[in-house]
């Protein structure tokens, strides 16, 4: 059985990201993964130190000696080279797959959303990372055209958030009250608030519900309750019942996607993740599943699995 280190953004709390990881483990069984993560539970590795507290702090050296014995690497799902919120992100993944090429380790990207970028670093820790690739699936059309303009000729597939293709078995509930639902970050922006009150002072709501996916204590919305999810599949049940999703988090959205439920997002900068997210939400079922088949392909032909 190969083994492969499987990295993203696990660990920290994110539903999301969570998701994305028992993804890759269910669906590609054949595999023996070590899971890299922020805080790993047991049978987990921690990340490789990118500051003086991991480096005294974590156990990075089993970390070390598994990326020298295993068959490759790959980042698995999310956004995870942007630096809309901080260019360090850009600098622990390219840390990890520069560790990876020390050991002569073939690096994957699956499902990945690549950029924006705010700063000169950033593009450049993503555009290395990327060349070397050894396959490289996208989620969305903006990270495919900045794909093809940071390395032209790089061979990309267009994918899909797998957690989508998961999940399309789930069915919305209809009803005949008008529920507005809104899911804010743990510190949503002021513009995202604002959105919601337009939305809200828009049409004529039975009832206004709130969906916490981390702590908030703190809502400067009036309403009628307020949810806290813990899991994927809680988030799909408390959607079910929704008439509009106005959403801050990617897979807020996602999981409205799923279930065929209008919705809208506050996007960070122009063309991220939600602006990509709200532009594709046209599309048909069919395309997203077939996209996600794609990535699947282009990531086992990659790992050179049977």
């Amino acid at each position: 059985m190969k083994q492969f280190v499987l990295i993203g953004n696990y660990g920290v709390g994110n539903m999301g990201d969570e998701a994305l990881k028992h993804y890759f483990l269910r669906t590609f069984p054949e595999v023996q993964w070590s899971v890299l993560s922020a805080h790993p539970v047991v049978g987990e590795l921690h990340r490789l130190p990118c500051g003086m507290r991991s480096l005294f702090g974590t156990p990075w050296w089993k970390t070390f000696r598994c990326m020298r014995r295993c068959d490759g690497v790959v980042f698995g799902g999310g956004s995870l080279f942007t630096d809309t919120e901080s260019v360090q992100a850009c600098i622990l993944w390219w840390w990890h797959a520069f560790v990876a090429r020390l050991h002569r380790k073939p690096v994957h990207l699956a499902f990945q959303g690549i950029g924006p970028f705010r700063t000169r670093l950033g593009r450049l820790c993503a555009t290395s990372v990327i060349r070397r690739a050894a396959s490289l699936s996208v989620r969305d059309r903006f990270s495919l055209a900045r794909v093809q303009f940071l390395c032209p000729g790089k061979e990309v597939t267009l994918a899909f958030d797998p957690v989508y293709g998961d999940t399309i078995g789930s069915d919305r509930v209809a009803k005949e009250e008008r529920v507005l639902m809104i899911i804010p970050r743990k510190n949503s922006s002021g513009a995202f608030w604002h959105l919601a009150e337009e939305t809200v002072r828009r049409e004529s709501w039975d009832t206004i519900e709130v969906i916490c996916l981390q702590q908030e204590t703190n809502l400067p919305v009036t309403c009628d309750a307020v949810h806290q999810v813990q899991s994927w599949n809680e988030l799909l049940d408390q959607l079910k019942c929704a008439s509009f999703v106005v959403s801050e988090r990617f897979h807020g959205a996602l999981a409205a996607l799923v279930l065929g439920v209008p919705f809208t997002v506050s996007p960070q900068c122009p063309e991220d993740k939600f602006d990509a997210l709200e532009k594709e939400q046209c599309e048909g079922r069919e395309s997203f599943v077939v996209r996600i088949r794609q990535g699947e392909e282009e990531l086992r032909r990659g790992l050179r699995l049977g």
